[in-house]
């Protein structure tokens, strides 16, 4: 549907380099409520034209009414609001979780989440999955470009495909790379993730919340969100 692009100059093990962040729109092969916002991470060391593939973010934007277009579709709430997560195609899943986390059957926010009701249901909604840098880059202080040039170029989308509004995400091991994690356990990936994120303006929203992801099961998850002006 769209695609666009930004780089700026990082150092880089002791030498500069651009990133570059590239982010594709597109529609959704598993769910007719969500669209897909995905970047693409590379890295350019200076003096060479090699494009180093170093990671992606996953993201997702929810097909929702909002106060800037109130008869948006809004099939989402049949979709990811009414059935379990476990009953959904397993690409949709974790999205389920989050909105259910966040919202009741009937789309009315949580009382956990009243304090942020108007960015909830007035606001565009993108729910952020999955942030992943490979073991090359890790602990060069790239996130923050990795966030910083996914943020800038929501704004710079054609049309009503670009985003102003409000990001969610939870912090956690994620389903894929968790080799990543080793020897880490759940509550301190959570904790230096929650970290890493208020370092690029979120806020924990909720530390604990419950979901019902199947009949008889729950899982309590940690929320974070801000809003993009």
């Amino acid at each position: 549907m769209a695609q666009v692009e930004t780089s700026e100059s990082v150092k880089f093990k002791g030498g500069n380099a651009r990133f570059i962040t590239r982010l594709q729109v597109y529609t959704d092969p598993d769910s007719n409520s969500r669209l897909a916002y995905n970047a693409r991470f590379f890295l350019t060391p200076d003096g060479t034209d090699e494009q180093r593939y170093i990671g992606y973010l996953s993201s997702w934007r929810i097909r929702k009414p909002t106060v800037a277009h109130p008869r948006a579709r809004s099939n989402w709430q049949a979709e990811l609001l009414k059935n379990k997560p476990n009953r959904l195609h397993v690409n949709v899943r974790e999205t389920a979780k989050c909105l259910k986390a966040l919202f009741h059957k009937d789309c009315t926010v949580r009382a956990e989440f009243e304090k942020y009701r108007n960015q909830l249901q007035e606001n565009s909604l993108i729910y952020i999955e999955s942030l992943f840098l490979t073991a090359e880059v890790r602990g060069q202080r790239l996130m923050k470009f990795a966030m910083g040039g996914y943020d800038a170029l929501l704004g710079q989308l054609p049309e009503w495909l670009a985003f102003t509004g409000t990001l969610v995400l939870v912090p956690g091991k994620p389903i894929k790379h968790q080799e990543s994690w080793e020897g880490k356990s759940d509550e301190q990936i959570v904790a230096d993730l929650v970290v890493r994120y208020e370092a690029r303006g979120y806020i924990v929203w909720a530390q604990e919340v419950r979901v019902e992801i199947a009949a008889g099961v729950s899982e309590t998850i940690c929320m974070m969100g801000k809003s993009l002006p």
